[in-house]
């Protein structure tokens, strides 16, 4: 017959065995649930084109990255951060590196974020930091 130590030991290890059950169903709950990656990549090549400023639409520029073979396109708007040679940040006006009109052939790095598409907005590529290197 079990002794009143006995009962102890059972309470205590059926309790461990509940932590240890919830533990785990947490974990796989926890890794079930979508999650949102907002780490930006960076892109660091040379400006190939900056076309003229769009009303509300921003600056559309294109840049040759090293490993890709075509230019890819980007559109810098305004209140976007971006970082001057010297590492200041700035969230007004635009960069130097990227005036209207011009193909610069600076050195820039673009901070870009891959947005999926959701209900009637498509999937595109968001700048969220620029840094000029002149």
């Amino acid at each position: 017959m079990a002794g009143v130590g006995d009962l102890g030991f059972m309470q205590r290890g059926r309790r461990f065995l509940i932590g240890l059950v919830m533990l785990g169903v947490g974990g796989m709950i926890g890794y079930a649930i979508p999650k949102s990656n907002a780490a930006p990549k960076a892109e660091t090549g040379t400006i190939s084109a900056v076309d003229n400023a769009t009303a509300h639409a921003g600056i559309l520029f294109r840049i040759k990255v090293h490993q890709a073979g075509d230019p890819e396109q980007f559109r810098w708007q305004d209140g976007t951060p971006w970082r001057d040679k010297a590492g200041r940040w700035h969230d007004k006006g635009t960069p130097g590196c990227l005036v209207p009109g011009t193909a610069t052939g600076a050195r820039i790095t673009v901070g870009v974020v891959d947005a999926q598409s959701a209900s009637n907005a498509p999937a595109r590529t968001v700048v969220v930091w620029v840094k000029c290197y002149r």
